[in-house]
Parts: structure tokens; sequence; C-alpha cells
């Protein structure tokens, strides 16, 4: 299970102490500071005057995307960071990313977390992984972009109840990572992966319908129209809850 962080993380809980005949040195590591969207300036993901806390990078901690309005976050270039993304983790909010081109890049063993409440309040989540300028995907809605995603550990659409949680892909590009799971291993969200173009590589597996061994699923929906999952581990449907899959072109490969 994913722990759950705060604002604030640090790569060590204490300095490091050096000790000779003659002196003690105290160095202390520096931290890896959360940021926040907030929009202020703009949808530009590139300008620093849109996060509370600096621009998004590997030398910081996560990204938040929990309160969006009038400014969606727009990400058109490359973007590392070195902890998780977390779209909607919060009671009553509102987190929306539109991915157009470029590679988006999580930490090490670190995941995209979409909808996490916990336990209070709605939360609603959205990643769209296309042209959101325009329109035509099947299931989608939107006009094909040319984003990618380098996920090193799980993304996970819906952890907790009263959350809904979808990601719309079409793209030239790939999703490569670890596994994908639609619906929750701890609550009852809604929550719904639409493809129409993209190819999707995974270490390990995808998973529409919760945790096959978690009991919770909540309603979870999976439509595709086209592109390619290619997975290491199984392609898991109907785990548990209510599982909805419509597959109307594309190919799916499982291990």
């Amino acid at each position: 299970m994913k722990p759950r962080f705060g604002f604030l993380r640090s790569s060590m809980s204490r300095p490091l102490v050096l000790v000779s005949a003659i002196t003690v040195t105290a160095i202390p590591f520096s931290a890896s500071a959360d940021t926040a969207w907030t929009g202020a300036n703009s949808s530009d993901m590139t300008d620093v005057g849109n996060f509370d806390n600096g621009l998004p990078g590997t030398g910081n901690g996560s990204l938040f995307i929990n309160n969006v309005s009038s400014n969606v976050p727009v990400l058109t270039s490359d973007l590392s960071i070195g902890w998780d993304l977390n779209i909607s983790t919060g009671a009553n909010t509102t987190g929306r990313l539109d991915h157009h081109s470029g590679t988006f890049s999580t930490g090490n063993n670190n995941w995209i977390i979409m909808g996490f409440n916990n336990g209070t309040g709605p939360a609603n989540a959205t990643y769209n992984l296309a042209l959101t300028s325009g329109t035509g995907g099947t299931f989608t809605g939107f006009a094909q972009g040319s984003g990618s995603i380098a996920n090193f550990g799980k993304i996970n659409l819906g952890w907790d109840a009263n959350t809904t949680s979808t990601m719309n892909v079409n793209t030239s590009g790939t999703i490569t990572g670890g596994e994908i799971e639609i619906g929750s291993t701890g609550g009852g969200p809604t929550s719904t992966f639409n493809i129409d173009n993209g190819a999707v590589n995974l270490t390990g597996s995808f998973e529409v319908g919760g945790n096959q061994w978690s009991n919770q699923g909540g309603s979870s929906f999976f439509n595709m129209s086209g592109g390619s999952i290619t997975t290491g581990g199984e392609f898991w449907g109907g785990g548990n809850g209510a599982t909805t899959a419509v597959q109307s072109g594309g190919s799916i490969t499982s291990g």
C-alpha cells in the first residue's frame, strides 16, 4: 500500500555528524519540499508564479494539483519530479492536468495518485493525456496529442469513497510504468480509464475494478477504441465492485 505523505519530505531525518578528536561538525541535508499548483498567473507549468513553493522538479518533492478553477495546468514540455504526482488528493478538491506534449516523469518507485480524500468530502481528479484544445476521440472526446508518461511506480485512479477519477489517453506517445489500477484498494470510488490511441507498456499488471485481493473496488469503467496495452503481469477486469469494460479497437497483451 502506498504511504500517504504530507507536504514536506526529507531524504534524511537527522543531520550527518562527523566526529574528530578536535571538532564536531553537523552537515544538514536539505529537505525535499512539495509544491502545489495555484494557477495564479496562467496555465503555464513553466511559470513559477503558478505554484506555491517553486517549480516542480527532481530537486523538489511531490507535485499537488488540488484546486483548479479557471487556469487548468497545461503541460507542453518535459517535466520530471522527485516524488509523486497527486491530483485531487484531499477533501472537497477538484484537480485536473491537461498533458498535450512532452514527457512527464515521476521519481523512482513513485506514483500518480488520483482521488484521495481520506474518506471525507468529494474529490474529483482528471488527467488528460490528449490535446484538449481539439476534439475527436471516441471515448476521450479530445484530439490526439503527443505526450508521454514515464511512471516508475503505480498509476492509481480512485483511492477512496466519494471520489471521481478519470484518465483520458489519446496520444502518439507512450505510458510506461509498473502498474495501473482503476478502482481503489481502500474505498468505493468511481474511476474511468479511456484510451483512443497510445501505447501503454507496464512491467506489472493492469487492474480494472480494484485490486483483486482487496475486496473493494467501487464503480470502475474501461473504454478502449485504439492504441495498445502490454503488461508483464495480468490484465485483470472485474476484480471487485461494479466493472464496465468496452473494447471496440486496439490490442491488449498480458504476460
